[in-house]
């Protein structure tokens, strides 16, 4: 016997439809922002001395699971310009999804959350320029990215954070409904 089976609509709205969507809007707003900053200001992003103003982004992993991921996007995609090639865009990145998760791990604590980007990106981007020119310096670019990472990132980060925490437009309409 030959069973009939209703003809569904694959553009129907369903919530998980719904749910998916604006996840996925919500990573990639957050990357394009990444990406358009730092290539925006390409002379000051790239480089031995560098000061990635998209890094003070790095504070959305403490509102979403989103930030996360959008960051991690949003650096790839801005490494592509990096004079240090295909080593920047998978090890950068990779410094900074592990920087993201554990950011979101201790979102509860923002001023310590804050910190494993500081701390991972001077550590492990001097080896990444060792590794790819041989650079010799590593304490010097650990100092020039600590610094350069902890204001980006406290300096402007946490007011941005504090100011998006109390923003109705930001809370209302990007933020993941609880």
């Amino acid at each position: 016997m030959v069973q009939m089976v209703a003809w569904q609509n694959p553009f129907k709205k369903t919530k998980e439809a719904l749910f998916l969507t604006k996840k996925l809007v919500r990573i990639a707003l957050i990357a394009a922002m990444y990406a358009g900053l730092a290539l925006l200001l390409k002379p000051i992003s790239f480089g031995v001395v560098q000061f990635r103003l998209s890094e003070s982004l790095v504070i959305m992993p403490l509102f979403m699971f989103e930030g996360v991921w959008g960051v991690t996007i949003g650096c790839m995609l801005a490494n592509i310009a990096s004079p240090f090639g295909i080593i920047d865009i998978v090890l950068g990145s990779a410094i900074t999804l592990v920087s993201g998760l554990l950011t979101r791990v201790l979102r509860k604590k923002p001023l310590i959350a804050m910190f494993p980007p500081v701390i991972l990106n001077a550590l492990f981007l001097p080896l990444i320029w060792y590794i790819w020119a041989g650079d010799i310096g590593y304490w010097t670019n650990f100092c020039s990215i600590f610094i350069s990472q902890f204001f980006t990132i406290y300096v402007l980060g946490l007011p941005l954070f504090y100011a998006l925490k109390r923003t109705k437009i930001f809370n209302d309409t990007l933020l993941p409904k609880k």
